[in-house]
């Protein structure tokens, strides 16, 4: 059994005070509140991806300190959103008041023509793997990492809190030496059975049909069955 949907009380209020924030795509973070240091725009991808994320760190810490760490995914229907908006914003700030390291990332997003999955996921999981191999310099416990997301972001969210490596989706780098398992997640109103979705740009391209092949989707076609069932968390609890 590998359910790992519980929470920190931190997260959990999170989860409950901030599911109502909109998205606020593109836009710049406003300055830091008192108490919390910001590292925006960190490279935390494979070299040639532009991705990148806004570290969110307590300001003061005694050097022996090692606090947990979480991974904020933004929603935005898989094709949209910003590390940098509100609500990431608000969570990233108030998870470092509370002595937590957070990371808000910008991972692949799709478009009508271009399929992101599961690159989307491996950039997700990516992002828990940087956090352990910064462990040290960010002072992060890496036994307590989570994540946390909204919608889309929620989603993803939630295939990183349920997968195991018998599943077959970890990407194989970069950090390839570290884990990219949590120890916690939150999914704030994420979908989960995507086979009977329609028009799902991230799931564009069917498994079956190779790299090279044209979108399966078609107007009005439901989701290659197969190629969705594997982006399903509770396919893989």
């Amino acid at each position: 059994m590998k359910s790992r949907f519980f929470a920190a009380p931190v997260l959990f209020a999170l989860a409950i005070a901030l599911s109502v924030c909109g998205q606020e795509p593109g836009k710049k973070l406003p300055p830091a509140p008192a108490g919390v240091t910001i590292e925006q725009n960190v490279i935390y991808l494979a070299a040639g991806r532009s991705e990148t994320a806004d570290l969110y760190l307590p300001a003061e810490r005694a050097k022996d300190v090692r606090s947990p760490a979480v991974v904020i995914i933004h929603g935005g229907g898989w094709t949209g959103g910003d590390k940098a908006a509100a609500r990431e914003f608000n969570i990233g700030t108030n998870l470092a008041l509370k002595g937590y390291v957070a990371i808000s990332i910008n991972y692949v997003l799709a478009t009508r023509d271009k399929a992101t999955w599961p690159q989307n996921l491996h950039d997700c999981m990516t992002a828990v793997r940087w956090l352990r191999k910064n462990a040290d310099r960010l002072q992060i416990d890496p036994g307590r990492i989570g994540v946390i997301g909204g919608s889309a972001g929620g989603h993803l969210a939630a295939m990183v809190t349920v997968l195991d490596e018998k599943d077959g989706l970890d990407p194989k780098g970069p950090y390839g030496e570290f884990s990219c398992r949590v120890q916690c997640g939150v999914d704030m109103y994420g979908p989960n059975d995507l086979t009977e979705h329609r028009d799902i740009s991230m799931l564009g391209k069917s498994r079956r049909a190779g790299a090279g092949a044209l979108p399966d989707r078609v107007a009005g076609d439901v989701c290659e069955e197969e190629h969705a069932a594997d982006a399903d968390p509770a396919r893989h609890r």
